[in-house]
């Protein structure tokens, strides 16, 4: 009997020791701690010969899929599927800047919307000095169109310079055409109303550095700064200029907006969008841009395509191409030539 006692009293230690086991040994945080709000700086550095280039995060604009023309919408929406794109809501889309510092000249190509679509954008000036730089240290601007989300940022408060030490390059094409409101009537009569501000934002955000003799226009086969070639591109707009940017062996093309969508339009590059101006011409030049690429392997940057925006592209087919974006880097020296 006694040794029956014995043998339950240590059973009930077993239960008693096993149960106090589950419990857990992480002791409750009472102190709730909140979800974080912010993601990190929006700049990202890679190195390109002797030069470094840094993409800058402006903010991300939704884009209706009504705007993708070309192709019926269950097809549209298929390949947004596959590319896993929330589109419910709209698409996406960031809106990217590029510097790129020479070592001699420090050069931003493209300046962001400020807060000409919106508070969803603006953030170029804040990510430029994240990044390690200031804004005054810029000496170029080199703009690949004059649509508001690639301009505005030259100005964002009106008749204020965000770049008071740098010369703004346009192409006289692009220039010639938004700087003169009568060519608002070349835009069929739905579309008018739509580009009536980009008219009034070319002229408003341009003037500062009119007036200061910091503006200037070029053609293609001009030379700006060594190591930066530009690329006539039109078809989106009427003067729409990429850039090519050259040091040692190493060689990245800044596409502004020949591609909008990387799900849409790699795999299908004769999706067009709503406002090209010629959408026809920008077929042309997108499928060009991207074979070459594809052959010569070099980096591409879009001023759409998801954050930062850099990596390569690979042809599948005829007219048929894979967007590879870059790994992230830690390393920062420069690239050997």
């Amino acid at each position: 009997m006694k040794l029956l006692k014995t043998s339950l009293a240590l059973m009930m230690i077993g239960i008693s020791t096993w149960g106090q086991a589950l419990t857990p040994l992480t002791p409750q945080n009472t102190n709730n701690p909140p979800l974080a709000t912010k993601q990190v700086a929006g700049f990202y550095h890679i190195p390109l010969g002797s030069f470094q280039v840094t993409a800058l995060y402006d903010g991300y604009v939704n884009l209706p899929t009504t705007i993708f023309k070309g192709e019926k919408p269950a097809t549209l929406e298929k390949l947004l599927q596959s590319g896993y794109v929330d589109y419910k809501n709209g698409i996406q889309t960031s809106v990217n800047a590029y510097l790129v510092n020479t070592g001699s000249h420090l050069v931003l190509i493209d300046s962001g919307a400020a807060k000409c679509f919106g508070d969803a954008l603006g953030s170029i000036e804040e990510n430029i000095q994240a990044a390690g730089y200031r804004p005054d240290q810029i000496d170029t601007v080199l703009l690949t169109h004059l649509h508001p989300d690639h301009a505005c940022g030259i100005s964002p408060v009106e008749g204020e310079k965000a770049f008071k030490n740098a010369t703004i390059y346009v192409n006289k094409l692009e220039a010639d055409f938004w700087l003169n409101p009568a060519n608002l009537q070349k835009y069929p009569e739905a579309k008018q109303a739509t580009f009536k501000e980009a008219f009034a934002a070319t002229a408003r955000v341009l003037k500062p550095y009119q007036d200061s003799q910091q503006y200037k226009t070029y053609q293609a086969g001009d030379l700006i700064i060594d190591g930066i070639k530009i690329i006539p591109t039109y078809g989106h707009t009427v003067g729409h200029t990429s850039y090519l940017v050259e040091s040692g062996q190493q060689q990245l093309l800044v596409l502004g907006d020949v591609v909008h969508n990387h799900s849409l339009q790699f795999q299908r590059p004769d999706i067009n969008l709503d406002f090209d101006f010629d959408a026809k011409q920008a077929i042309q030049i997108r499928q060009q841009q991207f074979t070459e690429a594809a052959k010569t392997g070099r980096l591409v940057a879009g001023a759409h395509l998801p954050f930062p925006g850099i990596g390569h592209i690979r042809q599948l087919g005829k007219n048929r191409f894979e967007w590879l974006p870059v790994d992230y880097n830690p390393v920062l020296k420069p690239a050997q030539p």
